[in-house]
């Protein structure tokens, strides 16, 4: 199908409303009955992300979690793990900072994110004690664990469905803070104009992108 015109954009959605509330429901359950462990996994998926593919970050997860060097793996370990993903010398670096910090430390993420109060103040925490994770990846995590209704994750490929759209006017490269939240409530307008809900328009962008509704 070719998505041209909001009207397309709609026909898409009511096609493939099951799914994204099915996948959405998934991501809740994170967060509804996951374990710190559970929380922690998803986060390390998102420290993976940045100019890296979802799948080949996800493949390189699954390994992290099969050979349990996501809980016991040294810096070497996890570095030979990680050699499908850009990056994988900083990316390893960030996951035994993040696994030192969340999961050996006195508080566990659930607590921490829980104390933050809202999805605004738990973005702005993860991105100012996760190294690695900027707006876009805090967003995604929030998203992926359960939370994060109204915010945006403005990777290229939503990026470019604005533009696409007119939402935005073009697209951008790295986003300071203040563009990052400007662009996220062109983003969130536009959901409400359409009444689609943030979470279920980001996952439609995604499919109208990629074909494909992941994580």
């Amino acid at each position: 199908m070719t998505i041209i015109t909001t009207d397309d954009l709609l026909d898409l959605y009511n096609g493939i409303r099951p799914a994204i509330e099915s996948r959405l429901a998934e991501f809740s359950l994170v967060w509804g009955e996951g374990s710190n462990l559970d929380l922690f996994i998803e986060l390390v998926f998102c420290l993976l992300t940045p100019q890296s593919g979802a799948r080949r970050c996800h493949q390189a997860l699954q390994g992290l979690v099969a050979q349990g060097t996501i809980l016991e793996g040294d810096f070497q370990s996890l570095r030979d793990s990680l050699r499908t993903v850009r990056f994988m010398n900083t990316k390893a670096g960030n996951i035994l900072l993040a696994r030192e910090s969340l999961l050996r430390g006195d508080r566990s993420i659930r607590l921490i994110l829980e104390e933050c109060g809202t999805d605004q103040a738990r973005r702005r925490w993860l991105v100012e004690h996760v190294r690695g994770l900027g707006w876009k990846e805090a967003s995604h995590y929030l998203r992926n664990i359960g939370l994060g209704e109204r915010l945006a994750i403005l990777d290229r490929h939503i990026l470019r469905q604005l533009v696409e759209f007119g939402v935005i006017p073009e697209m951008t490269g790295s986003l300071s803070p203040r563009r990052y939240r400007e662009i996220e409530g062109s983003f969130l307008r536009f959901s409400d104009d359409l009444s689609i809900p943030p979470l279920h328009m980001d996952l439609l962008l995604w499919y109208a992108a990629t074909g494909e509704i992941f994580k």
